[in-house]
């Protein structure tokens, strides 16, 4: 017989509720290292970057001796700092040049 006012006894709601949550946390802990990994990443080798651009423009004289002895420093540079997670680093110097940057048209 049932009493007037109860409620029935539910057990394993609690338990319920934990089995659905505990695989989303545990996605959205993971979805958030692998976040922090690919911004340390970035931050290293735009650290690489930086660092060979300050070498580059110290050592630029405009004279073409200047740029060839700026570019083998720059792979020198680059082929000696590996970074964990990324392996050795590939200087690209397709896009060398010195001079002024070209002049942008301008929009009416």
């Amino acid at each position: 017989m049932r009493r007037h006012g109860t409620r029935p006894r539910q057990r394993g709601g609690i338990a319920t509720l934990f089995a659905v949550t505990l695989p989303l946390v545990a996605g959205m802990v993971g979805l958030a290292l692998e976040f922090a990994v690919l911004f340390q990443r970035q931050a290293q080798l735009q650290q690489v970057a930086d660092a060979v651009a300050l070498m580059a423009a110290q050592q630029l004289n405009g004279t073409s001796g200047g740029i060839s002895q700026t570019l083998a420093r720059a792979y020198s540079l680059t082929a000696d700092r590996p970074l964990r997670g990324v392996g050795p680093i590939v200087f690209s110097s397709g896009g060398r040049g010195v001079g002024r940057a070209p002049a942008r048209p301008r929009g009416g």
